[in-house]
Order: C-alpha cells, then sequence, then structure tokens
C-alpha cells in the first residue's frame, strides 16, 4: 500500500498540481479499504462512465 501512496505522491508532482485533489481521494479511498486495485479498478471505471457519458451527450441527434 506504502507504495502506491508513494505513486500517488510523484502523480501529484508530475501532473503540476492539475488532478491534486482527485489523487488526493484516491489516496485517502485507499487508506479506507486497504484496497488499492480495488480503488484503481473502481476510479477507471467511473471515468469510462463519464467519458462514455460526455460522448453521447455531444454526438448530434440524428434525424429518424
Amino acid at each position: 500500500m506504502a507504495r502506491n501512496l508513494k505513486w500517488i505522491e510523484q502523480a501529484k508532482k508530475d501532473t503540476g498540481g492539475k488532478i491534486n485533489h482527485a489523487l488526493d481521494m484516491v489516496a485517502v479511498l485507499i487508506l479506507e479499504t486497504g484496497d488499492p486495485d480495488g480503488v484503481y479498478n473502481e476510479v477507471l471505471q467511473l471515468l469510462h462512465q463519464v467519458r462514455a457519458e460526455r460522448a453521447t451527450a455531444t454526438t448530434p441527434a440524428t434525424a429518424a
């Protein structure tokens, strides 16, 4: 688990603070659950869902 938290800290530095809040939330979830893989899987699933919803919302409707 410590290795995962170190990766998150490095990612915060590498992104220049642009996604610090999201990374902090991931770190908190890892600490609370003790399941880094489960947290990553859940976050990725949510990101894919949001991406799909945005893609659907921006796709122009076709006339029937």
